[in-house]
C-alpha cells in the first residue's frame, strides 16, 4: 500500500480597528462546554451555533485569564461571520476582502451586523479538517477514506471542541489576532465556519470571527 509523509503548515491573516486598552478589568465566568461539542463537525452544513459557542468558551477563558470582561455572541456578528466565511471557503481565499455585495469589508459587514457599533476587529484563519496541524508529520494511509496517522495513531477529524480550541490558540499565537481576542473595549463577538471540499487532504475549514465594542 502506498502512503505519502507530510507536514501541515497554516497561515492566518487579520485586520483590526484601532481600540482604547483604558478602563478597568473585571473577572470573568467561562460556562463549561457540554457533550454536544464533542461531535466531529460535518464537512456539510456545520452547526455555526455550536461552533460559536465553542469559540466563546475559548476566547472568554483566555480573556479571564488576563482579567478581561467576557464577550457575548451576537447572533448578527455570527451572521456575517457566516457569509464571509462561506465566500473565503468558496473562493478558497483567505482575506478580509471579498465581493460578497453590501459586505465585501469587515466595516461593512460589521454594519450589517445590525449591532450598531462602529469600532471592531475580525480575526480569519483556515485549518485542515482534519487534525493535521497538530500531529506535525503525518502519514497518508488511504487518501480516499481519509485515513491519516501519526506515530502509529489514526488522526480524527475535528470536534466543534478541538476546532475551536486549536484555532483560539492559533490566533494567540499571533500578536495581531491576540490583540483583537484581548481589546479591552469589545464586549460582542460571532464566530462562523465554513468548508471547502476541494482543498487536499480532505479539505479545510475557512473561520472567521467578528468582534465589536
Amino acid at each position: 500500500m502506498k502512503y505519502f509523509l507530510q507536514k501541515t503548515v497554516w497561515f492566518l491573516w487579520v485586520l483590526g480597528v484601532a481600540v482604547s486598552l483604558t478602563g478597568y478589568a473585571q473577572a470573568c465566568s467561562t460556562p463549561a462546554l457540554t457533550g454536544a461539542h464533542n461531535a466531529m463537525v460535518p464537512a456539510k452544513s456545520p452547526n455555526s451555533a455550536l461552533f460559536d459557542s465553542a469559540v466563546l468558551h475559548y476566547v472568554n477563558k483566555v480573556r479571564c485569564s488576563k482579567g478581561l470582561p467576557p464577550l457575548t455572541s451576537a447572533s448578527g456578528l455570527v451572521d456575517v461571520a457566516e457569509v464571509h466565511s462561506k465566500w473565503m471557503a468558496k473562493s478558497q481565499q483567505l482575506n478580509h476582502k471579498s465581493r460578497v455585495s453590501g459586505m465585501n469589508t469587515f466595516k461593512k459587514r460589521l454594519k450589517a451586523s445590525g449591532v450598531g457599533s462602529r469600532a471592531g476587529s475580525e480575526n480569519i484563519g483556515v485549518t485542515h479538517r482534519y487534525q493535521l496541524e497538530t500531529a506535525g508529520v503525518f502519514l497518508t494511509r488511504d487518501l480516499s477514506a481519509c485515513r491519516f496517522e501519526a506515530k502509529g495513531r489514526t488522526i480524527s477529524a475535528h470536534s466543534y471542541k478541538s476546532l475551536a480550541n486549536h484555532i483560539v490558540n492559533m490566533w494567540m499565537a499571533s500578536s495581531g489576532h491576540r490583540k483583537n481576542i484581548l481589546a479591552r473595549k469589545s464586549k460582542l463577538t460571532g464566530a462562523s465556519l465554513a468548508f471547502d471540499g476541494k482543498s487536499p487532504n480532505c479539505g479545510r475549514y475557512f473561520i472567521t470571527q467578528n468582534f465589536a465594542g
